[in-house]
């Protein structure tokens, strides 16, 4: 009986932290992650050092991120380790994203134990230098920047001049308690602010990890203005997510505004590929 409890046990929590977040996608919300229960989560993770010890873990926040399986981690690292194998040499830093908020990791052969997510963040780094040089001393934007896995990855290689976070107000300080604890806010300029509280600025490089795509259509349309458009060049992850009450810009509208204002555009599907519809955009201005 007790293998079958846990089963129902887990398939019941599992409906029940799915359900907030994909009735989200609603005209009041500006993403999927706009929900009272996802803000309201990062909160107590920014302010609880109990729930921060495990909020990697808490089923309804691996919805929006930490839910990379381990077959998934093990494509990214084979990935890294065919386009971007000196990266590794800055393994150890790397994996101290782990050893924050208790994170599923599994053992990677030669590598040890690490989070499918920590791996994806260095694959996107490895994007990122390899489409853009040298990031240390460029202006940073990142639209969305989760706990703060990918600034971290970033600045354990480059120094950028500035590196700058645009997220909603809870899941803010939920990051900024997160670096700080890393002393990567200690050592490098990171500035973290909500659409609200920022005039347009122009930055040298704009990444967003899939939170662009999960805005609706009023929201993209401010980021777009503010920031793609104040960028030098861009790197986006796109996915195809909300519904028909949650209107959003189409890949292709995205890269015909891009074009409209004097950037080159490269379209291409992610890699390794994590969802069907998953694209990778990147723009350079002309």
């Amino acid at each position: 009986m007790k293998p079958l409890f846990t089963f129902f046990r887990f398939f019941i929590i599992s409906i029940i932290s799915w359900i907030p977040f994909q009735t989200c996608a609603k005209e009041t919300a500006s993403s999927i992650s706009d929900t009272d229960i996802y803000k309201e989560f990062c909160l107590k993770a920014a302010t609880d050092e109990k729930t921060f010890k495990n909020f990697k873990r808490f089923h309804g926040y691996r919805r929006i991120l930490e839910h990379l399986s381990y077959k998934q981690g093990k494509k990214h690292l084979k990935y890294i380790k065919e386009h971007y194998p000196h990266l590794l040499v800055f393994w150890d830093r790397f994996s101290e994203n782990d050893r924050l908020g208790n994170p599923a990791t599994f053992n990677f052969k030669k590598l040890g134990n690490a989070s499918p997510t920590t791996l994806r963040y260095v694959k996107i780094l490895g994007d990122l230098e390899s489409q853009f040089g040298d990031l240390s001393g460029k202006k940073v934007l990142e639209i969305g920047g989760g706990y703060g896995g990918q600034c971290k990855v970033l600045c354990d290689v480059f120094s950028p001049e500035k590196y700058t976070i645009i997220d909603l107000i809870e899941p803010l300080k939920l990051t900024e308690k997160y670096l700080s604890k890393l002393k990567v806010s200690e050592n490098h300029p990171i500035s973290f602010v909500t659409p609200s509280e920022t005039s347009p600025e122009v930055f040298d490089i704009c990444i967003s990890n899939y939170a662009f795509s999960e805005c609706n259509k009023d929201c993209q349309q401010e980021y777009i203005d503010k920031y793609l458009l104040n960028s030098s060049c861009g790197y986006m992850l796109y996915n195809k997510l909300g519904g028909p009450s949650f209107s959003t810009y189409s890949l292709e509208e995205i890269s015909d505004i891009l074009i409209q204002n004097g950037y080159n555009v490269f379209i291409t599907r992610e890699e390794p590929l994590t969802s069907t519809y998953n694209k990778l955009i990147i723009w350079r201005k002309i």
